[in-house]
């Protein structure tokens, strides 16, 4: 009788196992074609030679420097980074993230490759009526005590747990090039800030001058109505060019605080903390800006990479939602003693053991189907949503670098103008000293003068806050260590 068990449970053993070979599960992940053909020529150029913006910098092919914000060579810069990658809240939050994703991964791993061994112990008293088994006699009370090893064995033929450690691998991955993408985001928004912080505090002060001028002014004016020379309508347009100018100061003064208030909180201090105070002359243009083709584009933005990270975990999903469909099979295997006293528990008469095998297959189930072809689905979903993330990056690249040359056109006409109004106050100047003009007409050329100065104030602070946006564009400092390491995880 054994024999024949033995033989039966043999040759379907068998049989389960050629129907596995037969079935068809899905190809391994393929990394997306890095879009270096068509896609490039239409998106995106890559110049062969230096591409010049101007006088202050050029276009160069190459890689984004790790810690690009050295680049504008501000040692106060360097250390607001420095300040916000080690105490920004958000970015703790995002690292405990990835924290909680990676000790995920470890436990399902643990679960699903290693074999799962539990050790017990435990007694009970119990009574027991001998008239259930046919026997005449007074019921017995008695203790029972057992002590087991239990082992639990899932050799995974199918390989869906393989599947679903891999899209756990994926989404951990994500994970870290959301945490990326975040510090990337954060180090921006504090190096741009900084940039605004700057122009605000020059307006301010130039502001402050022009309400000098604008003085000035009203008591010439006044001392000419006294004299007879302008009417009253001169006066009230003195005194309204005089009112505007200052309500000026109280906008650009709360700019400049919103400014610092976000830079403290950046840096995860309370928003009445003291900060640095910036000013434009504190930064330089980088000379040489680099630019990437874009296959090296998709590898180091790091929302290009989560992207990606999203269409492995939904390939993986895919794969075992399909695997799930396959025979499934279980080993276990217990040892262990059972005896009615503790002295006697560790005898030999008292050993218990016991071995399973339990191999199981769907044979109708609508749902598995269902089930694989949603995550089939989600798997198309996220593949369409990573060309689509692909093709914002490209749009983001181009739109930054042309930012920068419209910048620089914006620049050289707004310095030109200032030169025109610089070299026509030292007309004015001349004019004055021979007794050809009066104050008043210096007064009106210091004005703009200063109206030049504030506009170049702005060109300046836009040229750096576009910079930033091209190396945030390029996707910042390479993540080529963390692409390798999460594709030797997911195999």
């Amino acid at each position: 009788m054994n024999a024949w068990i033995n033989t039966i449970l043999r040759w379907s053993a068998t049989g389960i196992l050629i129907s596995l070979t037969g079935c068809s599960t899905l190809p391994p992940y393929e990394r997306p074609v890095d879009p270096d053909g068509d896609l490039s020529r239409a998106a995106l150029q890559t110049p062969s030679v230096p591409v010049h913006l101007g006088s202050a910098q050029t276009v160069v092919p190459g890689a984004v420097p790790d810690a690009w914000w050295e680049s504008f060579q501000s040692p106060k810069l360097n250390d607001l980074v420095d300040k916000v990658l080690e105490a920004n809240p958000t970015l703790d939050a995002a690292r405990a993230a990835l924290d909680e994703s990676e000790y995920l991964y470890k436990a399902q791993a643990g679960f699903f490759r290693d074999p799962q061994i539990a050790v017990g112990t435990g007694a009970s008293r119990q009574r027991v009526n001998n008239a259930f088994s046919g026997v005449v006699g007074e019921p017995r009370t008695f203790n029972l005590y057992n002590a087991s090893v239990g082992l639990l064995y899932d050799p995974d033929l199918s390989g869906v747990n393989r599947k679903r450690l891999a899209a756990l691998a994926a989404q951990t991955d994500h994970a870290r090039f959301q945490l990326a993408g975040i510090q990337l985001d954060l180090i921006t928004r504090a190096v741009q800030t900084a940039f605004l912080q700057a122009q605000y505090a020059r307006q301010v002060e130039i502001f402050e001058h022009v309400v000098d001028l604008n003085e000035e002014s009203l008591k010439l004016v006044r001392k000419q109505k006294d004299l007879g020379i302008v009417g009253a309508a001169e006066v009230i347009a003195a005194q309204n060019r005089l009112e505007q100018s200052r309500l000026r100061i109280p906008a650009l003064r709360q700019h400049l605080s919103q400014a610092t208030h976000e830079l403290a909180v950046l840096c995860g201090e309370s928003p009445n903390s003291e900060q640095p105070a910036f000013a434009l002359e504190d930064f330089s243009l980088p000379e040489n800006l680099p630019l990437q083709v874009p296959s090296d584009l998709v590898r180091t933005r790091p929302d290009i990479q989560a992207a990606e990270a999203l269409l492995r975990a939904s390939h993986a999903e895919y794969g075992a939602a399909v695997a799930n469909q396959y025979p499934q099979l279980v080993l276990s295997a217990d040892i262990g003693a059972q005896a009615i006293s503790s002295g006697n528990l560790f005898d030999s008469g008292s050993l218990v053991w016991g071995l399973a095998g339990q191999i199981s297959k769907p044979l109708f189930s609508r749902g598995l189907k269902a089930q694989a072809e949603a995550a089939r689905s989600s798997f198309e979903s996220s593949g369409a949503l990573y060309q689509q993330t692909v093709l914002q990056g490209l749009q983001q690249v181009v739109d930054a670098l042309q930012s920068l040359g419209y910048s620089t056109q914006e620049l050289r006409a707004v310095a030109a103008a200032l030169q025109n109004e610089q070299d026509n106050l030292a007309l004015v100047e001349c004019r004055l000293s021979a007794g050809q003009a009066d104050r008043l007409a210096l007064i009106t050329s210091r004005q703009n003068v200063y109206g030049a100065e504030f506009a170049l104030s702005t060109a300046q602070a836009k040229r750096l806050v576009v910079t930033a946006a091209y190396y945030q564009a390029l996707g910042g400092a390479p993540l080529e260590a963390v692409v390798v390491a999460s594709v030797e995880k997911s195999e």
